[in-house]
């Protein structure tokens, strides 16, 4: 699987290392926070860079999230992320749970549950 189809959704205020070790591999969408920021920003300047010369590549993009349910967050940010992400084979989502109303969405764009926890899950095609 390419970096470039693999993509994490992260919608805790305080990601963690999963979120560092993520970002040398695929697209990290993360939820602006002054503790994200740090977080994403260190990982960049250990890996020498300065800017993000792709930014579709591996590495963040930070988000506000949309919506007044996790639900309408989730789908609004979606949206997005697969137009950015045309060729998206794996989504990782931390810090939302797979709703009924989730799952359809996922399902939507072709993609399965293959794992889950409460607040985190992974989709597939």
């Amino acid at each position: 699987m390419s970096a470039a189809s693999a993509v994490m959704l992260v919608f805790e205020e305080a990601a963690g290392v999963d979120v560092q070790e993520f970002m040398r591999l695929g697209h990290c969408w993360v939820v602006d926070t002054p503790s994200n920021r740090k977080l994403v920003r260190g990982v960049q300047i250990s890996a020498g860079d300065d800017k993000d010369d792709d930014p579709l590549g591996p590495g963040a993009t930070m988000f506000t999230p949309m919506g007044s349910t996790q639900d309408d967050r989730f789908f609004n940010l979606l949206e997005v992320v697969v137009d950015h992400h045309p060729e998206l084979s794996r989504l990782s989502v931390i810090g939302i749970g797979a709703t009924d109303r989730i799952r359809q969405i996922v399902a939507s764009y072709g993609l399965r549950i293959t794992r889950e926890s409460s607040n985190n899950f992974t989709a597939e095609l």
